[in-house]
């Protein structure tokens, strides 16, 4: 097999799951009534997520799921402004 390959699906899965993690949890704290403990909740959970990443993989992993979050949770966020936009 191919070295350089195998040392690239750390990081493409750290991506994935960064990018459904940013979906879910602006989803979660956009529907939320209890906006503070929610918040709190995710971040926690985010930096649980960021440092298992770095233990089985290296920084690099953490950094790109937590940026991979990040502009899914923009995305997030343009896509229900547009959406309240069309609403009103």
């Amino acid at each position: 097999m191919n070295e350089p390959h195998i040392m690239l699906l750390p990081y493409l899965g750290a991506a994935g799951i960064g990018f459904v993690w940013g979906w879910w949890c602006s989803m979660r704290f956009s529907l939320a009534k209890k906006k503070i403990r929610n918040g709190l909740a995710i971040t926690v959970s985010t930096l649980v997520i960021i440092g298992l990443s770095r233990l089985h993989s290296d920084w690099l992993s953490g950094l790109i799921f937590l940026a991979c979050m990040c502009w899914t949770a923009f995305l997030y966020y343009l896509w229900l402004q547009y959406l309240r936009k069309q609403t009103s």
